[in-house]
């Protein structure tokens, strides 16, 4: 019994749930055939075809649009490419075209009414449009209903009145300059490999070869490829301003049979040309625009007119987009440089046997003594990698000869070069720079002077600026390490006397006693700057001695330039079981500027310009000048006799 009444109770809920499952079904059917039945286009996809024909009291238009494989084109009352998301718009808003209210004619009618009450005996804009598939169909938009945001609207059957939105209105109300396409150019910037410019006679051709871009012609050099980028990226993106009947212009009055310039991009197997005329001469002087041109596309019988500068200015392509920077290569991948002035030469060598997880590679600078012998001396890794960095950065100021005659060689001054720097890579691979004559100075810039440069076994004559003659330095202290004399971290200097030159009266002088006190706690009694600026000689000094450049490598008074300062240090050097004591005797000129003051040292015999920090140390115990004391009441004021302030 109880087996059968479960078998009862299964059977009745399988009963409900199909017939829950049919209403649930019949209901989505419903659905389905009501939305359909209010779409006023049951197929309207593949449209290739449009017509919008608008008119108002003021003027009457024709828009006649066609797809073309991808795209959509103007082919009335023009010849130009649309603007593919305006025309996109108005289809899909057909495709979802919904009918809110109809009536038939009959019940026009009975109603005694008229397709003139609805705007419809003379449409304000009529919408013609086909598919390959389908017959065109027609629909015409009449006036507003009461109702606000609504219009009336001829179903293409030519039977009833419908009431849609107002969507499709604002979509089909726009002007020949919202329907065009913008945009000149088709061709998108990625697929672009090629740029041809004709000029006259004169034709550039650059490609593109993997991620460089490279003149072809009229010479065979790189281009600056981060320019050739961003001028296609303007050409792209460059608009028609002006759209202009072409049967009502001439061509050649335009400038336009014979063009100033083409400009031909290449791409995808695909090739777009722009041919551009002349400047258009505006007959309204008082318009207040950028300089204009009249250009035309092949294969189109549009003329429009564009902003003449972008273009303009590629007449100069083979200067301006050709790479500046000629001598180049990677400055860690050199191991030699060969320097050569007059009848004088240097080698910067880097040496192998170096430390892997050093910050900068050690250098050494060789040349040839008084004696003939090869010389070799530590070289400062900071002025090397400078050299490097402006010699890898050398940018042409002018663009001289490509093909210059033997003697344009001997005039640019190649046959005696006024300097040579030869660089070799660690793949034995030799970059050679020659420096020339200078060169007579423009006259639009008087005071730039610049020389000759060429690369040896290239034909190119360039111009770069004559400071570039300073990197061909031949003196070996030039690239001397600047560490004049270092000593362990735990040296310490014990005694300090400095003197004016002349004097036996010292401007400082002390010594401690090492074990006992320090130098802080030593000058505890003088006054707090010229503390600091002991401290701050010591620092100097001690440790490590750094200079500025060297002047001379014996140990020599200048001319006109005397010794003013005497200083003697006595260096504490830990070793053994007593620690060794050296003395230094360095001499010091005046300051001669805020930067500049000359030194010596009499034990390593050099004369070098000190650092910055050395300087700013040394002022405040060589300056004895001070300020007068200020009277501090109204009766020291009026006994005092100050000098008075001259304007």
């Amino acid at each position: 019994m109880r087996f059968k009444l479960t078998l009862i109770l299964i059977t009745l809920n399988l009963l409900a749930g199909y017939y829950i499952y049919t209403l649930e079904k019949r209901s989505e059917l419903s659905n389905e055939f009501e939305q359909a039945s209010t779409k006023v286009f049951a197929d309207v996809f593949d449209i290739d075809h449009l017509v919008i024909e608008a008119q108002t009291a003021q003027a009457t238009s024709k828009y006649v649009l066609n797809r073309k494989r991808r795209h959509w084109h103007i082919s009335e009352p023009i010849d130009w490419p649309a603007n593919d998301n305006a025309v996109e718009r108005i289809i899909e808003q057909l495709q979802s075209l919904e009918k809110e209210i109809s009536f038939s004619l009959e019940d026009l009618e009975k109603g005694q009414q008229s397709l003139a009450d609805y705007g419809l005996d003379n449409p304000s804009i009529r919408l013609t449009f086909s598919s390959p598939k389908s017959a065109p169909q027609t629909l015409n938009i009449g006036a507003p209903t009461e109702m606000g945001s609504r219009i009336y609207v001829m179903h293409p059957d030519g039977q009833e009145v419908i009431v849609i939105g107002d969507t499709l209105l604002r979509s089909l109300s726009i002007s020949l300059n919202e329907l065009r396409s913008q945009q000149i150019f088709s061709l998108p910037l990625f697929a672009i490999d090629s740029l041809v410019l004709q000029s006259g006679e004169q034709r550039t051709r650059i490609e593109k070869d993997k991620e460089h871009w490279q003149f072809v012609t009229p010479v065979s050099a790189p281009a600056n490829s981060s320019l050739v980028d961003h001028t296609l990226n303007e050409l792209v993106n460059a608009h028609a301003i002006l759209l202009l009947n072409t049967k009502e212009n001439d061509l050649e009055k335009l400038g336009l049979t014979t063009p100033s310039m083409r400009i031909i991009l290449r791409g995808n197997n695909r090739r777009q040309t722009l041919s551009l005329g002349n400047v258009v001469d505006f007959e309204n002087k008082q318009v207040e625009s950028p300089p204009m041109r009249y250009a035309l596309l092949e294969d189109s019988p549009t003329v429009f007119t564009v902003i003449a500068e972008p273009f303009d200015k590629l007449k100069q392509a083979q200067a301006f987009l050709r790479e500046k920077q000629f001598f180049q290569f990677d400055p860690k991948l050199v191991r030699d440089i060969t320097i050569a002035q007059s009848n004088r030469e240097v080698k910067l060598q880097k040496l192998e046997d170096q430390n892997e997880a050093a910050a900068t590679p050690a250098w050494q600078v060789m040349s040839k003594g008084d004696n003939g012998n090869i010389v070799s001396i530590p070289a400062d890794a900071r002025i090397v990698a400078q050299l490097l960095g402006r010699l890898s950065q050398l940018e042409a100021m002018q663009f001289v000869s490509d093909a210059p005659a033997p003697g344009d060689l001997t005039s640019y001054g190649f046959d005696n070069p006024n300097g040579t720097i030869s660089i070799q890579l660690e793949n034995g691979e030799t970059q050679t720079l020659l420096l020339g004559n200078t060169a007579v100075p423009s006259a639009s810039d008087a005071a730039i002077t610049t020389v000759f440069a060429k690369r040896k076994n290239a034909p190119s004559i360039y111009q770069v600026r004559s400071q570039t003659l300073a990197l061909a330095n031949t003196d070996p202290l030039y690239y001397r390490k600047r560490v004049l004399e270092k000593h362990p971290n735990s040296a310490q200097v014990q005694a300090l006397t400095l003197t004016q030159v002349g004097s036996a009266e010292p401007l400082f002088a002390r010594s401690i006693d090492l074990k006992s006190t320090t130098w802080p706690l030593a000058l505890e009694d003088m006054a707090a700057d010229q503390a600091k600026a002991v401290v701050s000689l010591i620092d100097s000094i001690c440790t490590e001695f750094r200079v500025n450049n060297y002047v001379t490598n014996e140990f020599t008074e200048l001319p006109n330039l005397p010794w003013a300062y005497k200083l003697v240090v006595e260096i504490s050097l830990p070793g053994g079981q007593e620690a060794q004591t050296i003395r230094r005797t360095y001499f010091f000129t005046k300051r001669l500027e805020g930067n500049r003051q000359i030194g010596g040292s009499v034990e390593l015999g050099f004369v070098f310009t000190l650092t910055q920090e050395l300087i700013d140390a040394l002022y405040p115990l060589t300056s004895t000048a001070s300020l007068p004391e200020l009277p501090d009441t109204p009766e020291a004021v009026e006994k005092a006799e100050l000098p008075i302030p001259q304007p």
